[in-house]
């Protein structure tokens, strides 16, 4: 119920419409955002941890944000493109420390080069630097954007606003502060 208050007008949706929003199974998308425990082949018992830094219920209906939602495709574009889930847990925890935010992969800074997760600390668009965030070193801007061509960001927060999940084309969009997104 807390997960619910929290985001009304932000947009909220059940765990079986970001499945079929960022087509996923909604068996990921609740692991993604719980965590979950699993049996090794040899006995050995382990636990993973969310991906993402939220307070949400162990049990019960899983309620999701919109920022969430913008997280998950950020989630599956990375292992898309062949990064792996350790380097998107890292990089998630290292860009939630370097921007203070809960999600910060909803921000208008992040892309990859197949196998790490970088971001964009520029402080003007004189100061081009870019992060590896999983060994912290500047390197060179040369990523993909794929996702940048599908979400509009807020002009003043850098912070995802819309998205529309067929492309620019199709009349389809989620906007958060439209009828609960």
């Amino acid at each position: 119920h807390s997960a619910i208050s929290t985001d009304l007008g932000r947009g909220v949706y059940t765990g079986g419409e970001a499945a079929v929003l960022s087509r996923l199974r909604p068996q990921r998308v609740a692991r993604w955002m719980r965590g979950y425990s699993f049996t090794t082949v040899r006995g050995a018992k382990h636990s993973s941890a969310p991906i993402f830094a939220a307070d949400r219920p162990i049990e019960g209906p899983l309620a999701l944000s919109f920022l969430d939602l913008v997280e998950i495709l950020f989630v599956r574009a990375f292992l898309e493109q062949g990064v792996k889930m350790r380097t998107i847990r890292l990089a998630s925890a290292e860009g939630a420390r370097l921007f203070g935010l809960k999600h910060p992969f909803c921000l208008k800074k992040f892309e990859t080069d197949g196998r790490e997760i970088f971001a964009s600390v520029a402080k003007d668009a004189d100061d081009e630097r870019i992060l590896n965030l999983v060994s912290p070193q500047t390197v060179f801007p040369k990523v993909i954007r794929p996702l940048f061509k599908q979400i509009d960001y807020d002009v003043a927060s850098d912070m995802a606003a819309v998205w529309w999940p067929r492309g620019r084309d199709v009349p389809v969009v989620l906007d958060p502060t439209r009828a609960f997104g």
